[in-house]
């Protein structure tokens, strides 16, 4: 019987509240079980510096972690989904997928202006291609530029002028118990958000049973079905976490509704493919919308970026 249970988790402060999270679902479960948290510190933590459009497709937040739970340094990972690698390694596997959060995105100003409220010439941050080009499909006349730190470095980055406002995850915000009705929040119309966005992953060594049984009690069956329809479609589309790429699935009784993009971060163009009551296995579903996707243009718009 398994007595104590370490979880590897980044040191940012929401990463740190996730795992926590996660901690307290098994030890409610499982009281007579100890579960710790080790910190440890990824590439992406370390250099703060290069641009994440160029690097997050390597998995710079989940690769030291990765390498840890194989050198069986600590028995599980917390991740955040939306970071993990679609190539999944081969000693590894996702044992659980929580909970999820407001998949959304918001736009956050110290006003809580709206996009469609800044003035022309406007200063946003993000580092993602998914919203680059989402934003530029709503507003063509707003500037938008790089940033890099966790949320609350980037929040003070516009409190101190340097940016207008910031696109952030409405999950990550919600964990931080920050009130997010005081924010604008994109619709889907607006912004789709990253395939898993808002969902936890615990990551674990394959080989183990005994904890994949234990984890398995705090495995969401109808989350688990929608985020890997969302990261089947980002797998078919051939494409890492910076391919700009927006979905979301939602899991109904007997049903599936998905929609997705496929975006050009330069010129905000946009293909966008939608399909509901789908009855059928998610996998069949994630390589209809994905064909869809790359014959009506997508497959051009991501060339540029593979």
């Amino acid at each position: 019987m398994i007595k104590q249970i370490t979880f590897g988790t980044r040191g940012s402060p929401l990463a740190i509240i996730q795992t926590n999270r996660v901690i307290s679902q098994l030890e409610t479960i499982y009281p007579d079980i100890k579960c710790i948290s080790k910190i440890i510190e990824t590439y992406g933590d370390k250099d703060q510096k290069s641009s994440l459009t160029l690097t997050e497709h390597l998995g710079i937040f989940a690769t030291e972690i990765q390498s840890s739970l194989i050198n069986k340094e600590i028995d599980a990972a917390v991740h955040s989904l939306k970071d993990l690698p679609i190539n999944h390694l081969k000693k590894l596997k996702i044992a659980a997928i929580p909970n999820r959060e407001d998949p959304a995105d918001i736009l956050y100003h110290p006003d809580g202006l709206s996009l469609h409220d800044l003035p022309s010439g406007s200063i946003i941050g993000t580092c993602s291609l998914r919203r680059t080009g989402q934003l530029r499909n709503l507003r063509k006349d707003i500037i938008i530029r790089d940033i890099r730190g966790n949320v609350e470095t980037r929040m003070e980055k516009v409190h101190t002028g340097q940016y207008d406002a910031i696109v952030l995850a409405a999950a990550g915000l919600i964990r931080l118990k920050y009130d997010i009705s005081k924010y604008y929040k994109f619709s889907f119309d607006e912004i789709l958000p990253a395939p898993g966005q808002g969902a936890l992953a615990v990551e674990i060594r394959k080989d183990n049973q005994e904890l994949e049984s234990i984890l398995a009690k705090i495995d969401d069956i109808k989350i688990r079905e929608s985020v890997e329809v969302e990261r089947e479609i980002l797998n078919n589309i051939g494409g890492g976490c910076s391919i700009p790429i927006g979905t979301i699935t939602s899991s109904k009784v007997d049903s599936l509704d998905t929609i997705a993009c496929i975006v050009d971060p330069q010129t905000g163009k946009k293909t966008l493919i939608k399909e509901t009551n789908w009855k059928g296995v998610g996998k069949e579903l994630a390589k209809t919308i994905s064909k869809k996707l790359l014959s009506n243009g997508g497959k051009k718009i991501i060339s540029k970026y593979n």
